[in-house]
């Protein structure tokens, strides 16, 4: 159609005054490309079908027998050449002959090819000629129109010079007559010039036609010629990139050697313009401790990992090279469409694309020789459109937040949500993919995977491919650009270079040197093999692993929140580290381990996790205790009281309070008592750095209104007995690490202290006042309380905090790193059983009712639960319900998980009451001398004695005339003792409000620069041989799949087969331990604690705390025995908390690195 139009344009232009071209050239060659293309279909046409599909099959059978004697006979090769014998004569010439073949039958191809192609190139051939006809035609266009542009310049030039004359007419004042004439003149060049114009545009016009005629002729081709040259050039540009960085000793140039590169890349040499530059990252104001002075860090990572800031074209923080991953894909041959071959587009570019996938195979890999490297994949072809497999692990359920947005927003896939991390739902393989496995079976070499997809084709089933996608380090980008180093992110590589975050060596040059820490047991040891890996002890920074890689963000981050998911970075910033945040303000951690995150009033160092002071404790002390004297005290200091137990942060009230026990204490008769003055005084005074985080455990000053001792003794024993998903740690029972004579004090020795501790609380527990029930309230089935009380359990956000059995849906809608506020309320009726504790329901309606009555710092809110008024139709009241005996009425009723309490020690044997006297004993013999402690033991401590008593102690005084008289000592007194002083050596008071602790000091060690903690000062003691010991107990199937690999189970380790008495598990027999044994530990964290490295010891620290004191106890005394809990923590949460403790190393940057939130932030 282009053709004709363009001879019609041409024969057309007579019309218009042009000269008419001579066609008869052109007509006979388009002629000729009519016949050359005629010619050509019929040669692709004419050919015998059946006779070229026979030739192809008979050559893809010959090359598949061909490679598959070839791989056979390789594998034989191998297996005779390790037995020492000689390799087969006759496979070989099998595998000769059956090549042989094969070069025919591609013979025969080739030959049968050649005809079509030489048909083709006749057409190209005449199409070119045909071409260059229509630029000649053109080209003759053109000419006549310049020559018409350039006939009406001159004539343009010549109505120039009438003008002028006629000018210089008017200025010289001529006559009329001259003035007409040679106006005359004027407008005779101008009607000439007017014509010209008018041919000239029509020439103009004339050659536009044609000129645009030819161009579509060849759009197509010119296209394509201008991508083949843009594609050229980028090639040209990474051959001669590539060529600049490759290095010999010796480039030849022609026959002649000269000294090449690489001479200048060795030592001394590289002063002199060496082709490897060392890239050196300077940080003003980041410095690093080197003992004595802090040194300006210089990084020079960015020497290897060049490609750290690389994104992809058009985007400023998606990263162009990312880290490699196993990807696999399904290929289904049914899906392949049958109207095309995907071998024709290799045909057509060249490549060898002899396989029925439509992908080109590289002949050897980018980094290694024989990874089978993807180098072009056929559009619409079975690769293209491969199906990738998701891989979904764990519970597939989403969350409520995954729900929300997958209903409200169409362009989220709900299901991606919970899959793999890669690309869930695009199809097709990648140009650069590594081809790792096809249908299960590992490929090294492009021949083999060739081989594999021959077979599979001849099959015609559906099988999978594994990929791996991406690059290793150090050629990977960083992954998150838009957080770190990139230009636009809030971190870039100019301000903060990479060792801040990441730790290391950052002035080595070498792997080895930069102390790189792998993240797990086999990346470890492949770096070993490949770069010469070792733990460098010397180096006091080593790098980060993978795991913990967020701890250093608590370096400038010191408030943690603002690494949570925001609008900005909807993708978390660093979740594990506020996932170990949140786990130690649930759990507590901080009660026990200061962190105390100033140096000074002014002066911020990290994170700050302490308890807050202790106001309202002083103040519940002085107004609860029957013996503090808090009826003496004026209206107005009662009024104080009461104000700083509701609002502690009341400063106008506290230091009012404070002035008048201070007045008091010096007061000739004193209203309140000496212990006030001594112990609860001093807590009022201003802290200069408060900490702000309250006690995690619910407040046990009142503990008697509330459980009954049973119960008490039972959860002191076992928290996860009546509860499997409590937080509180399990203290006693912990039995592993010991052996004979020190196991069976600690069984002698344990149920007297749970025992004591449950006689000191309810023995120092203040008298509370529970709330009556609402008067005026209908009466109502107990049927029809639960059923509305379970009713308003949904309805007033009971299951926002709170877990239960009748609720399942509830718990699986919560986000996976959860943590749930509040207990499960699913056995609360069996806490609460009336027939144990009478005062339990009336408790729970207090609670329920008004939270802060019974704790005043306690989350849970005051849900203004009053009465109900129902009204009918007419509006008329008909009843009226207490919502809160509802709630507690369905709670008493459907809340019991059958549990009842594990044989309590509530009542001494005589083998009990010896073993109190031993305790007790052990206890007094800390502060007095054996026989003083002996004679104390029998009698008490006489009043007169009592200057300079420790607390505990005090709870022992006497009357002189009684101990004198030489009366016994009273078991219930020695066992307040005991539990006095145990809650003293556990730390309970940090979680609990306890009386009598108000003015206690955390027992655990202060965490504010943990992470830099000197190894050398750890106590690993014999922890290595426990770890052996475990291993033989266990046996040799301890670490299989049936335990699961790095899984803790419930979080507790359990002592050995033999243990007997009270300290039993709940269900099981009489020889079953308390508590089940640990799995063995994972390579990775044995491999630390080997090495002696803080990471390994914080890990068995959390995973098994008394383990450290195995084969120690021996030579200690009971109470210097380790005593931390043991935390019902999972994986996840262990290695959440460890991250953010290793994050704490007190080392801030300087000021304007510290992340300061605005006001508004």
């Amino acid at each position: 159609k282009l053709i004709q139009a363009f001879i019609l344009e041409v024969e057309n232009a007579g019309d218009a005054g042009l000269p008419v071209r001579d066609l008869t050239r052109l007509n006979a060659m388009n002629d000729s490309l009519n016949v050359a293309v005629s010619e050509a279909r019929d040669v692709r046409n004419g050919r015998n079908a059946d006779d070229e599909n026979e030739a192809i099959t008979s050559y893809n059978e010959r090359k598949l027998a061909a490679e598959r004697a070839r791989v056979q006979l390789d594998e034989a090769r191998q297996q005779i050449e390790q037995a020492g014998k000689k390799v087969d004569e006759a496979a070989e010439a099998k595998v000769a002959e059956l090549e042989e073949a094969l070069d025919a039958a591609e013979e025969e191809l080739q030959l049968a090819e050649k005809e079509v192609m030489d048909a083709e190139a006749s057409v190209i051939r005449q199409r070119k000629l045909l071409l260059s006809e229509m630029d000649n035609i053109v080209a003759f266009a053109k000419y006549e129109e310049s020559d018409r542009l350039k006939t009406r310049k001159f004539e343009s030039a010549n109505l120039d010079k009438a003008k002028a004359d006629l000018d210089i007419a008017i200025r010289d004042n001529k006559d009329a007559d001259t003035m007409a004439s040679r106006q005359a003149i004027v407008d005779e060049l101008k009607a000439r010039i007017d014509q010209m114009t008018l041919d000239y545009q029509a020439a103009s016009d004339h050659r536009n036609r044609l000129q645009q005629i030819a161009s579509q002729a060849r759009a197509d081709e010119d296209d394509l010629s201008k991508q083949l040259a843009d594609n050229g050039a980028e090639l040209d540009r990474l051959r001669r990139a590539i060529a600049d960085r490759e290095t010999a000793f010796f480039d030849f140039y022609g026959p002649i050697p000269l000294p090449g590169k690489r001479w200048l890349e060795m030592p001394i040499l590289d002063a002199f313009n060496s082709p490897r530059k060392v890239q050196n990252l300077w940080s003003d104001g980041l410095e690093q401790n080197y003992n004595f002075k802090n040194v300006r860090r210089f990084d020079r990572c960015t020497t290897c990992h060049q490609a750290m800031e690389k994104t992809l074209p058009g985007t400023a923080d998606k990263p162009a090279y990312r880290d490699e991953s196993l990807v696999t894909f399904v290929i289904d041959p049914e899906s392949a469409d049958e109207d095309g071959k995907a071998s024709n587009v290799g045909e057509i570019l060249g490549l060898a694309i002899d396989n029925f996938l439509g992908v080109g195979l590289e002949d050897r890999g980018l980094l290694d020789h024989d990874d089978v490297t993807i180098s072009f994949i056929v559009p619409d072809s079975l690769a293209a459109k491969a199906r990738q497999k998701p891989e979904v692990s764990g519970d597939t359920s989403l969350t409520a937040t995954q729900l929300r947005e997958s209903l409200f927003n169409p362009n989220i896939n709900a299901f991606s949500a919970v899959t793999a991390s890669s690309e869930v739902g695009v199809p097709g393989l990648l140009v650069g993919d590594v081809i790792e496995r096809i249908d299960g079976d590992p490929i090294r070499g492009r021949d083999r995977a060739i081989f594999r997809l021959q077979e599979l084709e001849r099959q015609g089933k559906p099988f999978e491919i594994t990929v791996r996608r991406g690059l290793p380090e150090p050629f990977v980008s960083h992954p998150r650009l838009d957080l770190y180093v990139g230009s636009l992110s809030p971190h870039k590589v100019a301000d903060f270079a990479c060792t801040i975050c990441h730790e290391g060596q950052g002035s080595a040059t070498d792997f080895k040197w930069a102390s790189h820490t792998p993240n797990d047991e086999r990346q470890k040891k492949e770096w070993a093999e490949k770069y010469g890996w070792f733990d460098n002890h010397h180096w006091i920074y080593p790098m980060s692993p993978q795991r913990f890689i967020e701890s250093t963000c608590l370096k400038c981050h010191h408030d943690v929140v603002e690494l949570e998911p925001s609008e900005r970075f909807p993708e978390p910033p660093a979740p594990t580290l506020t996932h170990g945040y949140n786990v130690i303000r649930k759990y507590g951690c901080y009660g026990c381990h200061e962190v105390n995150g100033y140096d000074g009033p002014d002066k911020r160092i990290g994170p700050d996790m302490r308890l807050e002071p202790q106001f309202y404790a002083a103040a519940l002390e002085i107004a609860n205790n029957p013996q503090s004297g808090f009826d003496n005290l004026s209206e107005e200091g009662q009024s104080l009281v009461r104000d700083l137990i509701e609002n502690p942060e009341n400063q106008i009230a506290r230091h009012k309070l404070y002035q008048i026990v201070l007045e008091d204490k010096l007061a000739d008769e004193p209203k309140l008592s000496a212990d006030i003055h001594k112990r609860i005084a001093p807590l009022l005074k201003d802290v200069e750095v408060p900490g702000s985080l309250a006690k995690p455990g619910p407040s046990l000053r009142f503990v008697t209104d509330k459980l009954d001792d049973a119960f008490l003794y039972d959860w002191i024993r076992e928290p996860k007995h009546f509860r499997p998903s409590t937080r509180m740690p399990q203290f006693f029972g912990l039995w592993n690490h010991l052996e004979g004579e020190s196991k069976a004090k600690a069984q002698e020795y344990e149920p007297i202290e749970i025992l004591g501790l449950v006689s000191y609380l309810k023995d120092r527990s203040q008298p509370f006042e529970q709330i009556q029930p609402a008067s005026g309230i209908s009466e109502s089935t107990p049927e029809e309380m639960v059923d509305r009380g379970k009713i308003l359990f949904q309805e007033r956000g009971c299951l926002a905090c709170h877990t239960h059995k009748d609720f399942p849906d509830a718990t699986a809608q919560r986000e996976a790193r959860e943590i749930v506020q509040g207990p499960d309320l699913s056995g609360v009726a069996d806490k609460f059983d009336p027939q144990r504790n009478p005062e339990g329901p009336a408790w729970l309606y207090t609670w329920i009712k008004r939270p802060t009555d019974y704790h005043s710092r306690t989350v849970m809110p005051d849900l203004i639960l009053e009465p109900i008024q129902h009204r009918d139709a007419a509006g008329e009241v008909t009843m009226t319900t207490d919502p809160v005996a509802d709630i507690v009425a369905y709670l008493m009723a459907n809340s019991s998980v059958g549990w009842t309490p594990q044989d309590p020690v509530l009542e001494l044997t005589a083998k009990q009451r010896e073993a109190l006297n031993a305790l007790t004993l052990e206890h007094l013999t800390d502060a007095f001398y054996v026989k003083t402690a002996e004679d104390y033991l029998k009698k008490g401590i006489p009043s007169s004695r009592s200057a300079g008593l420790k607390a505990a102690e005090l709870d022992l005084l006497v009357d002189d005339t009684d101990y004198d008289s030489g009366a016994e000592l009273s078991d219930e007194r020695k066992l307040i003792y005991v539990g006095k002083k145990t809650i003293a050596k556990y730390g309970c008071y940090g979680c609990h409000d306890i009386p009598g602790f108000e003015d206690a000091k955390p027992i655990g060690t202060g965490l504010a620069d943990w992470g830099r903690k000197d190894p050398a000062k750890l106590a690993f003691e014999h922890v290595t041989h426990y770890l052996h010991h475990m291993d033989e107990n266990h046996g040799d199937g301890h670490a299989s799949d049936s335990h699961g690999h790095e899984t803790d189970g419930d979080g507790h380790a359990r002592a050995d087969d033999d243990v007997h008495g009270p300290l039993v598990s709940h269900d099981a027999g009489d020889d079953v331990p308390l508590l089940e044994k640990e799995p063995a530990t994972p390579p990775f964290f044995e491999h630390q604690l080997m090495a002696g490295n803080r990471i390994g010891f914080l890990y068995q620290k959390l995973r098994e705390p008394r383990s450290y004191d195995y084969e120690k106890t021996e030579n200690k005394r009971y109470n210097e025995r380790l005593r931390m809990p043991q935390f019902p923590f999972d994986d996840a949460e262990r290695e959440a908390v460890m991250t953010f403790v290793l994050g704490l190393v007190a080392e801030p940057p300087s000021p304007k690195y510290v992340y300061s939130p605005s006001e508004r932030e």
